[in-house]
């Protein structure tokens, strides 16, 4: 996986066999994404860029706010957003990654 921040995109690069770099896939685009996680579920967990939030991006194409501006008026983001104050977003993302 690959983000290009300033093209607002996230991208696939497959592993061929031999070592050799297969196919560029676009995953999604319209994210700012700065750094990333993935979950064991296949979910990544972005730091956005400008944005300050981590997102979820479900293998579905489902996107999810966990924290930053747009989520913090949610509860259940309280400690999320505690750790992503004290730590960086980029942190966050990569502990929730874990857990999931």
């Amino acid at each position: 996986m690959v983000t290009i921040t300033a093209r607002r995109l996230v991208l696939r690069v497959p592993i061929k066999p031999d070592g050799a770099a297969g196919p560029i896939e676009t995953v999604a685009g319209r994210i700012r994404g700065d750094d990333f996680a993935i979950g064991l579920s296949g979910a990544l967990y972005i730091a956005t860029h400008g944005q300050q939030t981590v997102m979820r991006l479900d293998p579905s194409g489902a996107r999810a706010t966990l924290a930053g501006p747009r989520a913090w008026y949610k509860k259940r983001n309280c400690s999320a957003l505690k750790l992503a104050k004290r730590a960086g977003c980029s942190t966050l993302a990569r502990e929730l990654a874990r857990q999931a």
